[in-house]
């Protein structure tokens, strides 16, 4: 099952969303989650809009 997290970073203060899938770990007998980055959220709000063109930018 997916579901969106949300994380801010401690040390810029830019809260990044993130879609997050469990999993089980059959090695190690318990539940891991994988974590995707989707974006940043507009500003103010957390609902399903989100702008990948910042994140973008600043990885290349």
């Amino acid at each position: 099952m997916a579901a969106i997290v949300f994380q801010t970073n401690k040390e810029t203060g830019i809260t990044y969303a993130y879609e997050s899938v469990s999993y089980w770990d059959k090695e190690k007998q318990q539940s891991r989650a994988m974590r995707k980055l989707i974006g940043k959220p507009l500003k103010g709000f957390y609902g399903c809009c989100f702008t990948l063109s910042s994140i973008r930018s600043a990885s290349t």
